[in-house]
């Protein structure tokens, strides 16, 4: 019997074990150890979590789930605890609990997520984990919060972490010494102290790190002789010494850095404002070539002996060093993009100091320096200046007609003024390029003039001339760029303007309100950028300019292409781009496109063109924008334009097309994120094909004959469920053109869209970039809004009005956040106005007017903004910012309150009324029994007389 009760006892601990596993167990992990999830609850209660960083960390869960724990699968042990933080304005702050050393199987650690208003000290304690291979506890995505976490000595007990192969202290306010037991970390590759307050000597000790990697030592405190051992660091690949206080490259009477020649495995090596790291020292950086690997070398503390100095792309602020100046052996000096002020007197003054100047080349580009220096021609070896979109501004001084080796001047992007003469130019017989676009610049140069220069680059668009042509740029040919527009007092262009485009690659003289014809000369082009936008040139488009790259010829005159497009069939051409939009081309288009089947981009829209589309222009293979908008092109779509795949642009409003919307637009046209058809007399169903289109962000089909419902499918118009300024991929809006043989060059242009609201055109620039929409509207469309609209949250257009829907306005319409124009009047919607719309706080233009809508207008700063316009029509709306006040209702809170309030008192009626009857009927009943039967009165006289005895008995 016994061994029965044992074999049972047996039995139940291994179910009992069993359970117990199971429930520590989920999904076959481990749950973490209860020891554990305690210490870490106790970490966190020494935080002040503002953000909820931790939220996840509550009592009730397993901690191996928690955000940045991560436990072994098999032991449940916690090895990773990972408090990063991936933005700066989120941090955690408070103290670090010591029952952290509970976690003693812990192997990464990283608390760069911590910062204080008030600093702390590293803990020793952190010295005790005996299997820690990631130490972080680096400031530095809180760096730009100024507020460091830890202050203080690094404690030596970091020595005991024998596993540890990654360290990192960087951006704190540590200081005293670098300790010696840091030498002892024998697996170490990382070790980044740099931005503290460390000082004292490199420990030579760090020499013992052979496994070490990298080493950042850069902006601290330390002195003294850089030690020989770091020569002992055979696997090191990146070594940053900069920026210390008395750091040495070798001392009085000892030292050397022929230790570095022992790294070759070094790619990057700094060792800016090290001291004695001089001329003194330079026949010893020979052993700069046994460094196979070096790829980034910073020696900057070698100034006086220095050619180049580069110091672009950073946050420089203040004025130019003069004492850069006293360099005379600087032959270049850039420091492009940074925020550099004052001007340039200092500067040049010291540069003159030198008896033989060597500068050449100074890049000031993108700063605010707001001053030229009037003496600049003491600087007479310059070659290249510089100085494009700063603050500068009055004359530009005479002086520089003194550099008799300018080649390169660039003052571009400023606000200069006064005037330019031949005296500026008299001696610059070298110049080669001249940019002085962005000022008002008057140019006072005599039509006899004779340039010393033969320049290559001349850009001086929007400066104010004589009433003739600049003649002297007759005798120029050696031209490739060549900018003139928007010039002031231009009267005509010489025939001999246009010969020089033989050698140009750009040619700009748009908004010069030029007239004429231009000729056909018999002259072979090397493919240029021809601009000549917002002149009044007339007549035919030269058939020379089919060699070249670009041609941009806009609000012009231009009344036919036919000789144009039809000529020469058998030369190569290059043309991507051909504008010829606001201009008063007329009759047909030409059949013979073949020519020109390079085209990227074709606007012909706002002309007088008619007729058909020619089967031919479906050659055209490489459009990405094709604009016909505006004309009086009639008839169908040809179904050649179905080849033109990698159209993204298309827009062929305001014609007379007329017909089914061609299924090949969806099927075929898969590029496609701006389609336009308004304003022509296409009939028939939305083909579902359309949904195909996943990249369209833009669908007009407004004042069309289209009829039925909006098909559900689109919700497959991808490209419209994100923001078009942040999400999407617009088109590129740039172009390649040829130049010469083998060169091409890059080039930009824009686009402009055409979207109707209240009648009225309202014109976006580029579209793609910063607009998602749907326009429907004026046709004659009917069944209900497509609920499946709202998944289009990056919609900022809607617009479906004049058209036959019904049915309510979809109730999550408040889902399109970034929705800022709603139209959906003269309809016949009904039911109330969703109370989501109010929710849309970008909405600046909406119209619901002329509807069959009723309620009230939903409370909310936006509805309650417009005008009461937007809801006329609407017979049975009320509330603001209608006249209409809404009829007094019982609030629904009031309303069940009552219900239940009436509904109790007539039960409690009914109860006393039904107690009131029986009690009557009950008594009634008695007394016939007791009066009248004389079987029922003898007893109840005995039961009388019993009670009366007992109670006076």
């Amino acid at each position: 019997m016994g061994g029965y009760i044992l074999k049972l006892l047996v039995l139940l601990v291994m179910l009992w074990h069993l359970g117990s596993n199971h429930a520590a167990t989920e999904g076959g992990e481990k749950k973490c150890k209860e020891r554990e999830r305690l210490a870490l609850l106790n970490f966190k209660q020494g935080l002040h979590d503002n953000y909820g960083i931790l939220s996840s960390w509550k009592d009730e869960n397993d901690c191996c789930k928690w955000k940045g724990i991560r436990c072994n699968h098999e032991t449940g042990y916690v090895e990773r605890l990972d408090l990063h933080c991936s933005e700066a304005q989120y941090y955690l702050s408070g103290e670090i609990s010591p029952s952290l050393t509970d976690l003693q199987h812990l192997s990464y650690l990283d608390l760069t997520c911590l910062s204080n208003n008030a600093t702390t000290h590293i803990p020793p304690f952190l010295g005790s984990f005996p299997n820690l291979c990631y130490l972080n506890l680096s400031s530095f995505s809180n760096y730009v919060l100024r507020k460091p976490y830890f202050e203080g000595e690094i404690p030596s007990q970091l020595g005991n972490l024998s596993q540890l192969q990654y360290l990192d202290l960087s951006f704190n306010l540590l200081d005293g010494a670098i300790p010696s037991q840091l030498g002892s970390l024998s697996q170490l590759q990382h070790l980044d102290l740099r931005s503290n307050q460390l000082r004292g000597v490199i420990p030579y000790q760090l020499g013992n790190l052979s496994q070490l990697q990298h080493l950042d030592l850069s902006l601290n405190r330390l002195g003294g002789v850089i030690p020989h051992q770091l020569g002992n660091l055979f696997q090191l690949q990146h070594l940053d010494l900069r920026y210390n206080q008395n750091l040495n490259v070798h001392g009085k009477n000892h030292g050397s850095i022929q230790w570095l020649s022992n790294l070759s495995s070094l790619t990057s090596l700094d060792l800016s404002d090290v001291l004695n790291l001089n001329d003194s020292s330079l026949h010893s950086l020979q052993f700069l070539g046994k460094l196979p690997s070096l790829k980034e070398l910073r020696l900057s503390s070698i100034m006086h002996s220095l050619e180049s100095i580069k110091l672009s792309y950073n946050n420089l602020e203040g004025p130019v060093p003069k004492s850069l100046g006293n360099i005379c052996t600087l032959q270049s000096f850039s420091a492009f993009n940074n925020n550099l002020t004052g001007d340039l007197s200092s500067f040049i003054h010291n540069s003159s100091r030198c008896t033989s100047s060597s500068l050449q080349s100074v890049d000031l580009s993108r700063n605010k320096i707001h001053g030229m220096s009037p003496d600049i021609s003491n600087i007479s070896s310059l070659k290249e200046l510089w100085l494009s979109d700063n603050e500068l501004h009055g004359e530009i001084p005479t002086s520089l007609g003194l550099l008799t080796e300018l080649e390169y001047l660039f003052l571009d992007g400023n606000s200069l003024e006064g005037v330019i003469t031949e005296s500026h130019f008299t001696n610059l017989s070298k110049l080669k390029y001249f940019d002085i676009a962005g000022s008002s610049l008057t140019i006072k140069i005599s039509a006899r003039w004779v340039p010393p220069f033969q320049i290559q680059s001349l850009i001086i668009p929007g400066c104010t001339v004589d009433s003739n042509f600049p003649h002297w740029l007759k005798n120029q040919n050696e031209f490739y760029w060549l900018d003139i527009a928007n010039l002031k007092n231009l009267d005509s262009v010489p025939n001999w303007l246009w010969g020089k485009l033989l050698t140009l690659d750009v040619f700009n003289i748009s908004g010069n309100n030029l007239t004429g014809t231009i000729p056909n000369l018999p002259i072979e082009l090397s493919y240029p950028e021809i601009d000549l936008t917002s002149n009044q040139f007339e007549g035919s488009i030269p058939q020379f300019w089919l060699h070249a790259g670009a041609l941009y010829l806009s609000n012009n005159r231009f009344s036919s292409i036919v000789s144009f497009v039809c000529g020469n069939n058998t030369a190569m051409h290059y043309l991507g781009i051909l504008d010829l939009s606001n201009n008063q081309l007329k009759g047909e288009l030409p059949d013979c496109w073949n020519n020109l089947n390079s085209l990227q981009f074709l606007d012909l829209s706002n002309n007088k063109l008619e007729g058909k589309i020619p089967f031919s222009l479906g050659v055209l293979t490489n459009l990405e924008a094709l604009i016909l908008r505006n004309n009086n092109f009639t008839g169908k779509l040809p179904s050649s334009l179905k080849n033109c795949s990698q159209l993204a642009w298309l827009d062929l409003g305001q014609n007379e097309f007329h017909g089914p919307i061609p299924l090949w637009i969806g099927e075929n046209l898969k590029q496609l994120v701006i389609l336009s058809l308004k304003f022509n007399y296409f009939n028939g169903s939305l083909p579902s094909n359309l949904c195909l289109l996943t990249k369209l962000q833009v669908l007009d089909l407004s004042q069309n004959r289209l009829s039925r419902g909006i098909p559900t499918c689109i919700k497959n118009f991808t490209a419209m469920t994100q923001d078009a300024r942040s999400s999407n991929e617009p088109m590129s809006h740039s172009y390649l053109y040829k130049v010469g043989v083998n060169t091409y060059l890059v080039g930009q242009y824009n686009l402009y869209l055409f979207l109707t609201w209240k009648n009225a055109y309202r014109s976006f620039k580029n579209a793609d970039m910063l607009l998602t929409g749907i326009d429907l509207s004026s046709n004659h469309l009917t069944g209900e809004i497509p609920k499946e609209i709202e998944l289009l949250f990056g919609l900022v257009l809607l617009n479906l009005s004049r058209n036959s829907l019904n049915g309510e306005i979809i109730s999550n319409i408040g889902n399109l956040q970034l929705l800022e124009f709603l139209d959906l009047s003269r309809n016949h919607l009904s039911g109330k106005i969703p109370s989501s719309l109010s929710k849309i706080d970008r909405l600046t233009m909406l119209d619901l007017s002329n509807n069959d809508l009723d309620g009230k207008i939903p409370i909310g700063t936006q509805l309650q903004s417009f005008d009461p316009s937007a809801y006329e029509g609407n017979p049975n709306l009320c509330g603001e910012p209608l006249n209409k006040k809404c009829e007094e209702e019982t609030t629904e809170d009031e309303r069940p309150v009552a219900q239940v309030s009436d509904e109790n008192s007539i039960f409690l009626e009914a109860l006393y009324m039904s107690m009131g009857i029986g009690f009557f009927t009950g008594f009634c009943g008695f007394i016939v029994s007791v009066l009248f039967i004389s079987s029922c009165r003898e007893p109840y006289s005995t039961f009388l007389n019993s009670l009366v005895t007992r109670i006076y008995g």
